[in-house]
């Protein structure tokens, strides 16, 4: 958990990153929600694979999405996913 001067710093780089990507006006309408944020969660995945996979087989990146989907929906917050600069 981030919150305070160290979020706000980060804030400008952030809005410009996702603005490029956004051109519907729910998007940006949603942008504007993350512009108002004032902390950050960080949520990381690691996994423990015990045998050779194929590389489809393990860290499914959409199951992550959907949960933080689900938390950003219970924190009354708003999901970003930085790996492709898009607003869950």
């Amino acid at each position: 958990f981030v919150g305070g001067d160290e979020v706000e710093e980060q804030m400008d780089e952030l809005l410009s990153d996702l603005r490029r990507g956004l051109a519907e006006p729910a998007e940006l309408e949603r942008l504007d929600a993350v512009a108002r944020c004032d902390a950050r969660l960080d949520v990381l995945h690691f996994e423990r694979v015990m045998e050779p996979l194929e590389e489809d087989e393990f860290l499914d990146p959409g199951s992550l999405l959907l949960v933080l989907k689900q938390l950003a929906e219970l924190c009354d917050g708003v999901g970003v996913d930085p790996q492709s600069g898009t607003i869950l």
